[in-house]
């Protein structure tokens, strides 16, 4: 009965603490979850690839794809070094600390710290062995590594709320975050068929992607085209020889461009050069020029008749009356 009663006293009371004194949300460290593990060796992964993607691309954009020159080397060097040196910070700086995985704000500040530390010993070190490091590159590089990892955590805290209606984990429901906002009828609800059939958490939806045939067929494409223009330049020569024919049809868009230049386009300039000509020959040069001509040449005949002599004048008063008296006995009878 004691414990009872001290545990139903604890209950009713409420004690007020000071805001100052309370924890920032986010501010403190969780403890490592079962899922963390799996995550920190993805993340770690996907660091890797997109700090090597980064490197290339940089060095291809600031060089135009010319990779085997020789003042290229030192930049393919540093790409490769690139994405062992971000997980290095990143890893100081406390990114992949279990316990901060999933902690609001905590995890992207870490993230950005090891971002301006990386940048900062680059250039560091650039300066002090005298190495005069492209601007291209760094601006090209920088951004993608800043860039791209820190949207890997927004997609992975932001996929469920915002598209499913979970939370970030994915095991427990929430109130969608466009509720209200935007409404699907339930035949059309495509993400719901997502949610139920996929969407089994932020590091399955991934693993299903990668296992896709969609994410083959594009990663083949890049490994293709960058044996074929960054590698091996004499391939693409090669293929473009022997599909000579696809090679037109897809530069020539199926013919859709021709259709619409000479098709549309061309009809419709034919159509407007047309027009052109009935406004000018028929329109303006016959009704409205016409009729000018016409009265001049009636004013001209007239203005002849015109001789100023005062029985002239009568005459054709004369003749204007008989004129009007046998057009009234005309209708009269």
């Amino acid at each position: 009965m004691v414990a009872s009663s001290g545990v139903k006293d604890v209950h009713r009371r409420t004690v007020a603490v000071p805001a100052s004194v309370m924890p920032e949300v986010g501010s403190l460290p969780l403890p490592p979850r079962p899922w963390t593990r799996a995550y920190v060796s993805g993340l770690l992964v996907l660091d890797l690839v997109a700090a090597l993607g980064a490197g290339l691309i940089g060095t291809t954009a600031r060089f135009h794809g010319a990779l085997t020159a020789a003042t290229t080397v030192p930049y393919l060097w540093l790409s490769l070094a690139l994405p062992p040196l971000w997980c290095l910070f990143v890893c100081l700086a406390g990114g992949y600390a279990r316990r901060f995985i999933g902690v609001g704000t905590e995890e992207y500040r870490r993230v950005a710290v090891a971002g301006l530390a990386l940048a900062a010993g680059t250039a560091i070190v650039a300066y002090a062995v005298k190495f005069d490091l492209a601007r291209g590159y760094v601006l090209v590089t920088l951004p993608l590594v800043l860039l791209a990892i820190p949207s890997i955590l927004v997609g992975f805290f932001t996929a469920g709320p915002m598209l499913f209606g979970t939370d970030w984990s994915g095991h427990e429901e929430t109130t969608p975050f466009f509720a209200g906002a935007i409404e699907v009828f339930a035949a059309h609800d495509v993400m719901a068929q997502i949610k139920e059939h996929l969407w089994h958490g932020p590091v399955a939806f991934a693993l299903h992607g990668m296992v896709a045939p969609a994410f083959w067929l594009s990663l083949a494409g890049f490994l293709l085209a960058t044996l074929m223009y960054l590698w091996k330049p004499e391939l693409h020569h090669r293929a473009r020889r022997a599909l000579a024919l696809p090679v037109r049809i897809l530069e020539e868009k199926y013919g859709f461009d021709t259709l619409w230049i000479r098709g549309f386009a061309g009809g419709g300039l034919l159509l407007g050069k047309g027009s052109r000509q009935v406004d000018e020959k028929v329109i303006d040069g016959f009704f409205v020029n016409g009729s000018t001509r016409v009265v001049d040449a009636a004013a001209a005949m007239l203005r002849k008749s015109q001789s100023g002599y005062l029985y002239h004048y009568a005459f054709a008063m004369i003749l204007g009356l008989i004129a009007l008296l046998g057009v009234l006995l005309w209708f009269w009878n």
